[in-house]
């Protein structure tokens, strides 16, 4: 499934790299809401997807804003194509993250 991985240091570059296609996908954990906020902004106006970054979650819906678990994902050919790409990703990770206020 993953072929290489990338991180710039900043979550924000991260997502607009998966909102221009360059990579697929950015998972994160522990980022507060200001570092992901424009990323966000951008990968949803690029048609892409920021899900929620649980494992053990179902569907597509949009995190809690100050979740600090991430998932932003760009579209594939289909909703469903990018639903599968998700749940796929999701049964991968084990355990849970954790992270405080």
């Amino acid at each position: 499934m993953v072929h290489g991985l990338r991180a710039y240091g900043s979550a924000a570059l991260n997502l607009c790299s998966v909102a221009s296609g360059f990579i697929d996908a950015y998972w994160e954990g522990g980022c507060w809401e200001w570092d992901v906020c424009a990323g966000w902004v951008v990968l949803k106006e690029a048609g892409g997807y920021m899900v929620e970054g649980y494992p053990n979650v179902e569907g597509m819906e949009e995190p809690d804003l100050c979740g600090r678990v991430y998932l932003g994902v760009r579209s594939g050919k289909s909703v469903e194509e990018t639903e599968k790409w998700v749940k796929d990703f999701r049964g991968m990770i084990g355990g849970r993250l954790e992270y405080s206020r």
